[in-house]
């Protein structure tokens, strides 16, 4: 038996972490052999990756820094996975198709960004087996993290608006993507994802 991949995803707010976090604790008490992972990465790439999206660079640039990061993660994720363990990524390749397209968009790529940065993921990022995407009306998650000191470019209603859209987009030509009402209570949201994640690994 190998491994199996399960990735969270959803616009900011929607509590993807900290569902992973939680998930992740259960499964382990369950006597799961699980690792919990995130993008970007506690790597100088992923560091690297931090510094570009606090400055002001072309979203064609955070895209390859996004994808440089994920090239090296993948082949972390590929080990664990060889070791037959259940691998928990909080944010993977769909975040830079969806995130990245809606700054491509607002830049004025020429033709559908979307599409390209797809096609770019599916030629070296691993496919995952379950995606559970968590889904928030973006007025929602803004108000989730009104609170935080610091507030990144991305989280703006517009944008998280368009990055929605995306995964939305996405979820309906990828099978793999499960998608989960995030505005339901925080025990429900993690109660479902164990279960769509057991029901995965049976």
């Amino acid at each position: 038996m190998s491994g199996v991949l399960i990735t969270f995803e959803g616009i900011d707010g929607c509590g993807k972490t900290s569902v992973a976090a939680e998930v992740l604790s259960r499964l382990e008490k369950a006597g799961k052999e699980v690792v919990l992972t995130q993008e970007p990465t506690k790597t100088w790439l992923g560091d690297a990756v931090k510094k570009g999206i606090s400055e002001e660079h072309p979203a064609l640039t955070e895209a390859f820094l996004f994808m440089a990061d994920r090239t090296t993660h993948s082949k972390t994720i590929s080990n664990w996975l060889e070791e037959e363990k259940l691998v928990l990524c909080d944010r993977y390749a769909d975040s830079t198709i969806c995130y990245q397209a809606a700054s491509l968009v607002i830049e004025g790529f020429e033709g559908d960004p979307f599409e390209w940065l797809k096609r770019i993921s599916d030629a070296f990022a691993l496919r995952p087996t379950l995606t559970l995407l968590l889904d928030l009306e973006p007025h929602d998650a803004l108000e989730r993290i009104e609170t935080r000191e610091e507030m990144t470019k991305f989280e703006r209603l517009d944008f998280l608006e368009k990055v929605r859209e995306n995964f939305l987009r996405l979820a309906d030509v990828e099978d793999r993507i499960e998608v989960i009402d995030a505005s339901a209570s925080f025990e429900t949201v993690v109660e479902e994802s164990e279960r769509r994640i057991l029901e995965t690994v049976a």
